[in-house]
C-alpha cells in the first residue's frame, strides 16, 4: 500500500528548512553586532579602567551565551509549519 502522506511530510520539511535558511542572515547579523557591540564596549571600559578585567571577561561570556541563545530560536518550529500541521490534520 502506497503512503500518501509522505510526500505532505517531505514537502512541509523543505518549507520548514527554507524558513529557517531565510531567517539565518539576518540571525548572523544580530549576532554580529551583539558581538562587536560588546567587545567594542568592554575594551574601551578596560582601557579606560571603568571596568576590571575580571568583570569584562564575565560580561563577555554572558554575551556569548546571549548569541548562543539567539541563534536557537532558529531551532523553534516556525509557525508557519505548526500552522500547516493544523490544516494537514483537518485534511
Amino acid at each position: 500500500m502506497i503512503n500518501t502522506r509522505q510526500p505532505k511530510r517531505a514537502r512541509a520539511k523543505i518549507a520548514e528548512a527554507m524558513e529557517i535558511a531565510r531567517a539565518t542572515p539576518a540571525n548572523m547579523r544580530q549576532n554580529l553586532v551583539i558581538a562587536v557591540v560588546t567587545v567594542i564596549g568592554l575594551l574601551s571600559g578596560v582601557y579606560t579602567g571603568t571596568i576590571h578585567m575580571a568583570a569584562s571577561m564575565t560580561k563577555h561570556q554572558l554575551s556569548v551565551l546571549v548569541v548562543i541563545l539567539n541563534a536557537m530560536r532558529l531551532l523553534r518550529k516556525p509557525l508557519s509549519a505548526l500552522l500547516n500541521r493544523g490544516n494537514a490534520k483537518e485534511n
